[in-house]
């Protein structure tokens, strides 16, 4: 579990009283206020496969602070390589939309 998170980091995030894991990117960070701006880019299936979210979604940017759920570092290197590739597909579309 990490208690501390940079920027650009992949993340891997469990919600308290949720039952799937999502990931995501850090986009901005607070370290005074311990808060996060998290860009979702996919989800855990009930298999264990990684899904990517389509840049559609509603909630693909949000603000969590450290305490909102569990953070762990992305090590699967499967799930990384459908990260970046889905930053390199979608990033500039969303940032546009977001920013």
């Amino acid at each position: 579990m990490l208690n501390k998170l940079a920027q650009n980091q992949f993340v891997k995030i469990t919600k308290p009283h949720k039952d799937y894991v999502e990931y995501g990117i850090v986009t901005k960070t607070n370290h005074d206020e311990n808060e996060y701006e998290i860009l979702y880019m996919g989800f855990l299936n009930q298999n264990g496969e990684f899904l990517s979210y389509p840049t559609e979604v509603q909630r693909l940017l949000e603000r969590l602070k450290i305490t909102d759920g569990i953070f762990e570092e992305v090590k699967e290197a499967k799930i990384r390589r459908k990260m970046n590739k889905w930053m390199d597909e979608n990033f500039d579309k969303v940032v546009r939309e977001f920013h």
